[in-house]
Order: C-alpha cells, then structure tokens, then sequence
C-alpha cells in the first residue's frame, strides 16, 4: 500500500521477513514499531521468522565461527529453502523477498529514498542491499543513487529476486568454504559470490538501514548503533 504517493517495502518486494529469536519479543516489539512510525510497512504484512538459535542446536565440527554465527547462517538458509520448497510445493510465485535482522534500523526520510533507489535500480538486479558495509569500493554506473556492490558485508536489509533463490541456497551451504575458518559468517560467504560476480549486486549510494544498538549473538558482545558510510 502506497504512502504519500510513496510505495512502501511491501509494494517493492513481494514478501518481508524479518529474523527474531523468540526469547527477544521487546526486540521484535521496537523493530515493528520502528516499520510502522516510518510509514515503511505495515507490521501486519512481515513475516516473522524465528531465529535459529546455535547454542541450542549446536553445530557441525567442520564450523569454527562459533554457535552464533551458525544460527544466523541457518536463519537465513532457512528462509530460502522454505521460499523455494513453498513455490515448488504450492506453486506459488514469489518475485522477490527482502530479509531483514531484528536490529536494522531505517535513518529518518527512509521512505523517499528507498523510493528513488528503487525507481532506478536496473531491472537485471538479483540482489540488493539496502544497508552493510563496504569492504571493497562500489562502481558508480552512472545511475543516480545506484551503485553496483563489489564486496558487501552485513545480513540486517538485503533482498533477493527469484532467478536466484537456488543459486543462494547451494551457495550458502558450500561446506568446504566455512571449514577451520573462525571468522568466516553468512555475510562473508555472500561476499565470496560478490567478488566473484556471480550475480548481480546494487545498493543505494546512501545506506537507508542501519543496526541498532543491543547484543550480538556473534561476537556475544553488546554493540552501539552502526552504520558504514
């Protein structure tokens, strides 16, 4: 439903996920509060997924980056594998999702922006990151307020089209990229595709998602309001 003559996340992709572990409700509380007062979303229409917790499941001896790191790469794995076994299953067609961590945070005057970007986006976009962090400089393609993502890091606001759930999917669950790295997340192993070119990456030259400040389950620290410019 339009906003103000703006579209909202929900007119852009065709469904929302939003990653929250169970035992965490004020935390899904202020990130559905924070969707609905920026007129982004209606809360009604996100679909919560409950986060996969690592110290629970426990994890393969193969994965060194630890039990936090392992629920974050099964949350989002899971969320493909059910996108794709759903179209398979009930063939449903779903153009688009856009997965989002419980701590994303959109800066103020989000909506506009996300707006823009998404009017000029090229159509042949695969995946698109609406906040991360650089860890290789973007290409200007001569698009206003599009760049082309060399190398993004981060899994709080991405979104992915449906040419290439498969393709994610048999990524992700590469074993031996992950094997006796301490430091190799989900975000990581996107990045691998990204150097790679294996598909299609642009974001906003300004990023519209930050992180909120709150613990982490990776590090198993408590970390301050981020956002790489």
């Amino acid at each position: 439903m339009a906003y103000n003559g703006y579209k909202q996340l929900t007119d852009w992709f065709d469904r929302i996920y939003v990653i929250n572990r169970p035992d965490r409700e004020q935390r899904l509380k202020s990130f559905l509060n924070d969707i609905e007062e920026s007129n982004l979303a209606d809360p009604e229409d996100i679909v919560v997924y409950p986060a996969i917790m690592g110290n629970r499941t426990s994890f393969p001896s193969y994965f060194q980056a630890g039990a936090g790191a392992w629920g974050c790469l099964r949350s989002h794995i899971r969320i493909i594998e059910d996108v794709i076994m759903e179209q398979n299953i009930l063939n449903k067609t779903i153009g688009s999702i856009l997965i989002l961590e419980d701590d994303a945070e959109f800066i103020p005057e989000a909506l506009p922006m996300l707006n823009a970007f998404m009017h000029n986006v090229p159509t042949n976009w695969d995946q698109i990151y609406l906040g991360g962090q650089h860890r290789r400089e973007p290409e200007h393609i001569g698009i206003q307020r599009v760049m082309r993502a060399m190398s993004v890091n981060r899994t709080h606001a991405y979104a992915l089209k449906r040419k290439i759930y498969k393709k994610v999917y048999v990524h992700l669950n590469h074993a031996p990229d992950y094997m006796g790295r301490q430091n190799h997340h989900v975000d990581h192993q996107y990045e691998v595709a990204h150097r790679r070119k294996d598909w299609n990456v642009y974001c906003p030259a300004t990023w519209l998602a930050a992180q909120k400040e709150g613990h982490s389950d990776i590090c198993d620290q408590d970390l301050g309001h981020r956002i790489w410019e």
